[in-house]
């Protein structure tokens, strides 16, 4: 995965985005952790899926949608916590979050798996542990 180093992208509160299978960060390190690679590497699929265009298409729509929904979820009681709940329930996040400490997840990935994720809510308990090393790693 080609990794850009730069002072724009990614939006500020963000460490790392992937743009059409490029990750861009504002950190100036030439390392990453094992699981955030592994995270950016299972949205890359996705785009896959959605041949890149609809992946940027249907995240915004979703996001959107599930912001009215994140304040009835949890309850959050400011605007920040709101947004974040709704990020966390994107399916794309979920499906990327739930199996990022999983770093033989895309040699068994089915096409399209983030899709049984669309009608649910982030669960930070179904997110699989972390089980082997997840040191940083040379990038970019």
């Amino acid at each position: 995965m080609k990794v850009i180093h730069n002072s724009i992208i990614p939006f500020s509160g963000f460490a790392y985005m992937n743009l059409f299978g490029i990750l861009f960060t504002r950190k100036t390190s030439l390392s990453m952790k094992r699981s955030t690679l592994n995270h950016e590497s299972i949205h890359t699929e996705q785009y896959k899926d959605l041949l890149y265009v609809f992946f940027l298409i249907l995240y915004g729509i979703e996001w959107l949608i599930k912001i009215p929904f994140s304040w009835f979820y949890k309850q959050p009681n400011n605007y920040r916590k709101i947004t974040n709940v709704a990020y966390r329930s994107i399916s794309f996040e979920q499906e990327a979050y739930y199996n990022q400490y999983d770093f033989k997840y895309l040699e068994n990935r089915k096409r399209f798996n983030w899709i049984k994720y669309i009608f649910t809510m982030y669960d930070p308990s179904k997110q699989k542990p972390l089980t082997e090393n997840d040191d940083n790693i040379e990038v970019g």
